[in-house]
């Protein structure tokens, strides 16, 4: 049976979540809190996208979470998850 995009992007979040709960076990100090932040805004983005596979693409969603990415210098979760939007409205 052929893998869909929605159930890659579960796979993604699955083994993204399993990783992430592993390294904030085993943190000791606020060493790796930037590591960890990206990787938490990571998985926020795949759950975005993924909801927004199954529960229908929405244009506006897409379009607010655009203009949200602009600002700020780090990348954020806003950017994060309209980048993967767009590669999934590409490939549609």
């Amino acid at each position: 049976m052929r893998e869909t995009k929605d159930d890659a992007l579960k796979r993604d979040i699955e083994g993204r979540s399993r990783a992430l709960r592993l390294a904030i076990a085993k943190a000791q100090d606020s060493q790796d809190d930037d590591a960890m932040r990206q990787g938490l805004a990571e998985l926020g983005a795949l759950m975005i996208a993924h909801t927004w596979l199954i529960e229908g693409a929405d244009p506006a969603l897409a379009e607010k979470l655009k203009l949200a990415a602009a600002h700020g210098s780090r990348k954020s979760l806003a950017a994060r998850a309209a980048d993967l939007l767009a590669s999934l409205q590409s490939e549609r």
